[in-house]
């Protein structure tokens, strides 16, 4: 089997940051957006493709086993910090 394509989704509280992270440090361009969702697309590869969501939109399923623990912070993290100062 041959992979052709990549689409991760990323589920967010902070849509509009996190795209703009991806943007401009990994060069993907925006094909489409909204206030819950983003879709990027590698300007490199049309291949390679990013959902970024918000995770609290209605679309989400509440049930805690659907969804994947929250990343645990290092002791130099900062929950405040956006993303390119991570």
């Amino acid at each position: 089997m041959k992979v052709t394509s990549y689409y991760p989704v990323i589920m967010t509280e902070r849509v509009e940051e996190t795209a703009a992270f991806y943007i401009e440090h990994f060069g993907f361009q925006q094909n489409f957006a909204s206030h819950w969702y983003v879709h990027l697309q590698s300007a490199q590869d049309s291949g390679i493709n990013l959902a970024i969501l918000d995770g609290r939109h209605e679309t989400i399923p509440a049930d805690p086993v659907h969804r994947a623990p929250p990343p645990t912070l290092g002791p130099d993290e900062d929950a405040t910090m956006p993303p390119s100062e991570l």
